[in-house]
């Protein structure tokens, strides 16, 4: 659970601001939004639920879930009906909690159901959707909700591996993460033991990389080197950033960042010709960058 998430349920508590509607947005289905949903759940209504498996819809709690890639019209009148009726006698200090889940999977005539509920639903209800394409829901829903992007909040954090998760998601799309990450978990160890021995002597850290630097993991290994030595030569040049993947106190020589920046383009177009002998190209790039920096 991102902490940053937590710091903003517990205030929003805490000070007795918590919203109506919440929408938590997230590019990558690597990062697994119904955990966060189970965490407000737990936090907001003193509930100890592990999954949604633990939770008795019907009366405090309610979902709308997607049939055949889409929601329907139909299911989301069901759910506002049973609301509607079980409000009536509710009683409970508890909040009431609508959880829709993808809910840019909503038809234009299930949205419009749903948006005129919003409007005026009951003031006991709490409604969560999430989101893996936030662009794609409809504005007057979004303007409707407290939107929480999960995403900036993990790049907020520092060491994650839901950072390292995040990273690969913006170099890959969704089909490519599945097949280059989620059956793959060398990948993104590979990543994790680059990003720790970054910090120490970088001539160490270019030898270390003929151990873990294959034709399976080159294209996230390369892309990272990229992002962090770009890190490094913007906060060189004294650009107002906050760094995500570079320690101040790591700031080297600019000249030779550039000069690193340079061989790392090069090679992410050399690696794409499969044609070329992987392992010669390999020994060639890491003696370039050891050849700059020793």
């Amino acid at each position: 659970m991102n902490n940053n998430f937590e710091e903003i349920i517990k205030n929003s508590i805490i000070y007795k601001k918590i919203s109506q509607t919440y929408l938590l947005s997230a590019s990558s289905k690597n990062i697994d939004l119904t955990k966060y949903v189970i965490f407000f759940i737990n936090l907001v209504n003193g509930e100890k639920f592990s999954s949604l498996k633990d939770i008795t819809f019907g009366e405090m709690y309610y979902k709308i879930e997607e049939k055949d890639d889409s929601i329907k019209k139909d299911d989301v009148l069901l759910a506002i009906k049973n609301i509607q009726e079980s409000s009536l006698n509710f009683t409970s200090s508890k909040h009431k909690i609508l959880i829709i889940k993808n809910i840019e999977k909503g038809t234009a005539q299930s949205l419009n159901a749903l948006l005129k509920f919003l409007e005026q639903s009951p003031p006991n209800l709490i409604t969560i959707m999430t989101c893996n394409k936030r662009n794609s829901v409809l504005k007057t829903i979004r303007s409707r909700a407290l939107e929480i992007n999960i995403n900036q909040l993990i790049f907020k954090s520092k060491n994650t591996t839901d950072k390292f998760l995040l990273f690969i998601n913006s170099i890959y799309n969704d089909e490519e993460i599945d097949e280059n990450l989620t059956n793959n978990k060398k990948n993104l160890d590979a990543l994790i033991k680059l990003d720790k021995n970054l910090s120490t002597n970088l001539s160490n850290i270019f030898s270390f990389m003929y151990e873990i630097f294959t034709n399976k993991n080159w294209y996230i290994l390369l892309n990272y080197l990229y992002i962090y030595f770009y890190e490094m030569f913007l906060l060189n040049k004294c650009f107002d950033i906050v760094p995500i993947y570079i320690n101040k106190s790591n700031l080297l020589s600019i000249s030779k960042t550039e000069k690193t920046l340079k061989i790392i383009k090069k090679y992410l177009n050399i690696f794409k010709n499969k044609t070329l002998n992987f392992k010669i190209q390999k020994s060639a790039f890491i003696t370039s960058l050891e050849e700059i920096w020793q």
